[in-house]
């Protein structure tokens, strides 16, 4: 550590320097995902990450035939979702299912709604039901606001 002033200018060497304060970050971060789990993932859970990495030209697609697909992601710490963005390519099936919880044993049903209050989770699960048609899921990002 330096100090200058004027023409005199003082050493010292710290051996321990500690900083306090608030943490960093932003009120609107995003939350970010701590970990995603898809329908037709493989061991090592790889096959989600496109939907939540923060880049709308990657995608992950359900596997077709599958009947039914889901993905849920994680986040630790506890995040709030006042509003949920999930963005589909145009082809995309869209009939999405969406429940959330705190401890990954007992889902809520969520609703997407201007009116709807804040709430506090740790996991979102977004299931897409099969409509007996070709198309599966195609999620570009999902976005808690």
């Amino acid at each position: 550590l330096v100090l200058k002033s004027g023409y005199y200018s003082a050493y010292w060497l710290l051996g321990e320097f500690e900083v306090y304060g608030a943490p960093g970050g932003t009120p609107d971060a995003v939350p970010q995902a701590s970990f995603v789990v898809t329908s037709d993932d493989g061991l090592e859970h790889t096959n989600g990450w496109p939907a939540v990495d923060g880049d709308t030209n990657t995608v992950w697609v359900g596997k077709a035939g599958a009947g039914g697909w889901y993905i849920s992601v994680g986040y630790d710490p506890t995040a709030t979702l006042s509003n949920l963005v999930v963005d589909l390519t145009p082809d995309s099936l869209t009939n999405i299912q969406y429940l959330y919880s705190l401890d990954a044993t007992n889902w809520v049903a969520w609703t997407p709604a201007p009116t709807n209050a804040p709430v506090q989770l740790n996991y979102l699960w977004l299931v897409f039901p099969t409509n007996n048609t070709p198309a599966v899921p195609k999620v570009r990002e999902i976005w808690l606001r």
